[in-house]
């Protein structure tokens, strides 16, 4: 009987030591978790591209503040415009192991995968310029916060300057900007939205690549295909600036979209009808700021999402619009 008790002593113990050992067993630190520092946080950034001043300004600004709060930038990626190369970034940002993830989507689908593997491996993110999904839609639950242009507001405020030349039953065009991108869709959607008040014929190209040239030869086809437009909105000033290049340009009047430094310009001298201001430095700075509270520990910046509605630009206010990029 003594060694039978003896045995189940041992038995019993062994199964406290057990449970102990089970309690101390590591747990995954989850993505939206905080630490107790104040400062000295670690980011890192994965833009869709970093070739083109909206890209650069973003990233300057980024650096910049978070140099400011005692923080960090150890790592910024360039996509390239390409979602292969960028999802190949998130995972080589994740290796690095920062605090936190500032995430410049440049394809929405995809995008939502690249923010699931960081969360996996305990990488918060936080939403740069857009907020992997359409707006209007909630913030993406693995998105720990963003700051975003309300871009359906900014093809809307493009359209409210197009109706200050066009009559019922003009047409108008629409140079896309690329495939996969969010604000696509959301800037032609406000567009046309501005011009359901008329009886106007939109038309618009195939997706493009925000560039210059693409810009000027989707004019020119555009032109050719539909010989009675009276205006034409470019998704982006990059593309503006290629579009009124168009051999057959004529008088058709362009708007623009962004406020970049070649686009101000080209209104404020009358080259171009319109603009809408953005300011891709502010919003970098405060994506920062978002994730610098967040880490230091302030839980009301979960889920949080700022809009920031761009605004109309023409020659008598071109001045007003900040030239950040």
């Amino acid at each position: 009987m003594k060694r039978r008790g003896k045995l189940m002593l041992v038995i019993a113990a062994a199964a406290a030591a057990a449970v102990a050992l089970a309690g101390c067993t590591p747990v995954q630190k989850p993505a939206d978790s905080s630490t107790n520092k104040t400062h000295g946080f670690t980011y890192g950034i994965s833009l869709y591209a970093s070739g083109n001043t909206f890209a650069a300004a973003m990233n300057n600004a980024a650096t910049a503040e978070a140099k400011k709060l005692g923080d960090s930038v150890i790592i910024v990626t360039d996509g390239q415009f390409d979602p292969e190369k960028q999802g190949k970034d998130v995972q080589d940002i994740v290796a690095r192991k920062p605090d936190a993830m500032l995430l410049a989507a440049g394809d929405t689908a995809q995008g939502k995968a690249w923010v699931d593997q960081s969360a996996e491996a305990g990488v918060p993110v936080f939403g740069l310029f857009n907020a992997i999904d359409h707006f209007g839609k909630p913030l993406y639950a693995g998105v720990t916060a963003a700051a975003q242009i309300d871009e359906i507001a900014s093809g809307y405020a493009a359209g409210k300057i197009a109706l200050g030349v066009l009559k019922p039953g003009d047409a108008a065009g629409v140079i896309l900007g690329q495939a996969g991108y969010a604000e696509v869709q959301d800037r032609l959607d406000g567009f046309t939205k501005a011009l359901k008040s008329g009886d106007f014929k939109v038309y618009s190209t195939p997706n493009g690549d925000w560039t210059t040239l693409h810009g000027q030869q989707g004019c020119q086809d555009l032109i050719a295909a539909h010989p009675d437009i009276k205006v034409i909105y470019s998704e982006s000033d990059g593309m503006s600036v290629g579009c009124i290049q168009a051999s057959n340009i004529g008088n058709i009047k362009v708007v623009g979209n962004g406020g970049s430094t070649d686009g101000l310009k080209l209104v404020a001298s009358g080259g171009m009808l319109g603009t809408t201001c953005y300011g891709p430095g502010s919003l970098a700075a405060q994506v920062v700021q978002m994730a610098h509270a967040y880490l230091a520990g302030d839980k009301a910046v979960r889920g949080k999402l700022d809009l920031i509605a761009p605004t109309s630009i023409t020659s008598m206010n071109a001045t007003s619009c900040v030239q950040e990029w």
